[in-house]
């Protein structure tokens, strides 16, 4: 029976993999010290440095991690004869487009965490060429739980939630495609074990987009409501709307929004 392995197991998606997934334990900026075989396994990596601020702080570190580590990893499980490689991607390297977002669509990465992404998947489409059937690509979309990196969205609104008087979330008229950690986590793990998997790059959203002061009302209780009103400031950013279409993804599986009733 083939193998599933996930670097990033405890991270924000990671957490959520089912108990068959088991957990490739590595630093990808010690990639030399890893000796762990990758035959007959199925790969997925999730593990990298996540989030704009933190890619800027430390743009070097976030590129060692996001894409030399990725092709290092992806080089080995070539030569141990993996089953197949995955690689979780972001919605952010597409263009800015109001209509939803399909596979093939224009790409331009609208910062240096998304470029570091986009870097990755060229590279691994090159370096996948004479195996192309091993490798996928999932663009996953917009996260949001409370229990995530204190960088992301959902990290804010936990941060506010206890505590933080001044922390404020910008932008909160813009539209996403939601999807919880866990709904992100059943998603990647289903996908990666299907048999008839034909698709190379792959979009992982429900088709639904919702305001972010919206879906962030459906996360939390009416008490924090409340609190977080005066700590969502109206406007939209660069990218107002990303939702993605799913019409491939569907084939597979069918993801529905938990933030639209």
């Amino acid at each position: 029976m083939t193998r599933l392995l996930a670097t990033g197991r405890d991270g924000t998606i990671g957490r959520h993999l089912s108990r068959n997934v088991k957990a490739l334990d590595l630093d990808l900026l010690r990639f030399s010290e890893f000796k762990e075989d990758l035959g007959n396994c199925t790969i997925i990596h999730l593990a990298a440095r996540v989030g704009v601020e933190e890619v800027r702080r430390s743009p070097q570190i976030s590129r060692a991690v996001n894409v030399d580590g990725t092709l290092q990893l992806a080089e080995k499980a070539i030569h141990d004869g993996c089953n197949r490689f995955i690689f979780i991607s972001t919605c952010h390297v597409y263009a800015s487009k109001k209509d939803p977002l399909r596979e093939t669509d224009l790409v331009s990465p609208i910062n240096e965490y998304a470029q570091q992404k986009y870097e990755a998947e060229v590279a691994l489409l090159n370096l996948f060429t004479l195996c192309s059937s091993k490798l996928a690509i999932f663009r996953v979309f917009s996260i949001l739980g409370l229990n995530t990196n204190a960088n992301t969205l959902g990290g804010a609104v936990n941060r506010i939630i206890h505590g933080d008087e001044h922390l404020k979330i910008k932008y909160s008229s813009d539209e996403r495609d939601f999807l919880t950690p866990e709904q992100a986590a059943f998603a990647i793990e289903s996908l990666s074990q299907q048999v008839n998997l034909s698709d190379r790059i792959l979009n992982v959203c429900t088709g639904k987009s919702i305001s972010v002061d919206k879906g962030v009302q459906k996360l939390v209780s009416q008490e924090d409501i409340d609190l977080l009103k005066s700590r969502l400031l109206p406007g939209n950013s660069q990218n107002p709307v990303i939702v993605g279409n799913k019409e491939k993804l569907s084939q597979y599986l069918d993801l529905k929004s938990q933030f639209i009733e």
